[in-house]
């Protein structure tokens, strides 16, 4: 039996509610994690949905699939074809990636940016736009120059961008040399990249953000989100204190 989740979309006028859209999406099949990560744009006529557990390009590797609104039939209408994640091989074992473990979309619905966070290796972060009849990736993957799957991992496991895709924003689960894979050894902890499109390539702005005593089983940038010209970051770090 097919996975799915529900989509309940309330448009509300100034004074009275005026429509109420309800849709359901499927995950192409069980086991997928269809709705790991979601986001909508701007008008709520664009939907990004991330699987990570999708199976199409070798297991695991994750896709993400992007619908649009059809208000004629007040259903979802697939854009484009599913955006398959790449499998790789980090100390000779096979990873699948888990892309769409983080998605995020930008305004207008013409920009999504997916993070593929296997917890296990140095994971990335790509950036598609909407050309013509399918999505495109944008510049290269966005690898933060210290997640180098030796003891920091996790890269994509939150995302951001901005309204127009200019501007995007990830999180590296873990940031430490000699970081064990779901340590919480004291040491490692969480990083925040923010890059920008300039001359069809992805420039980090800046140096990677981490809060100076994040450390022993915290999260930092757990959640993230960027404003609309990519010029603010909101950084969460929602375990700071356990013990």
């Amino acid at each position: 039996m097919n996975k799915c989740f529900l989509i309940f979309l309330l448009f509300f006028p100034i004074i009275t509610m005026s429509q109420t859209i309800t849709g359901i999406i499927h995950g192409e099949t069980t086991g997928d994690e269809s709705g790991t990560s979601i986001a909508l744009d701007d008008d709520g006529s664009h939907v990004v949905i991330g699987a990570p557990g999708n199976d199409g390009n070798g297991d695991d590797t994750g896709h993400v699939r992007v619908y649009i609104r059809d208000n004629s039939s007040s259903s979802w209408v697939q854009l484009g074809s599913d955006i398959d994640g790449t499998p790789t091989t980090y100390l000779n074992s096979y990873r699948g990636g888990s892309s769409g473990w983080s998605v995020d979309i930008d305004n207008d619905g013409s920009h999504i940016i997916v993070g593929a966070a296997d917890l296990g290796i140095r994971g990335y972060a790509r950036v598609f736009a909407w050309v013509g009849s399918e999505w495109v990736q944008v510049g290269s993957d966005i690898i933060p120059p210290n997640s180098n799957g030796s003891g920091s991992w996790g890269a994509g496991y939150r995302v951001s961008i901005d309204d127009d895709g200019s501007h995007i924003a990830l999180t590296t689960r873990r940031i430490d040399n000699d970081c064990p894979m779901i340590s919480n050894n004291s040491g490692c902890h969480g990083q925040v990249d923010i890059y920008t499109m300039s001359n069809g390539n992805w420039s980090r702005v800046g140096g990677g953000i981490t809060h100076p005593s994040s450390g022993d089983n915290e999260e930092f940038g757990g959640s993230i989100s960027l404003d609309g010209d990519g010029s603010h970051i909101a950084i969460a770090d929602p375990k700071r204190g356990e013990q």
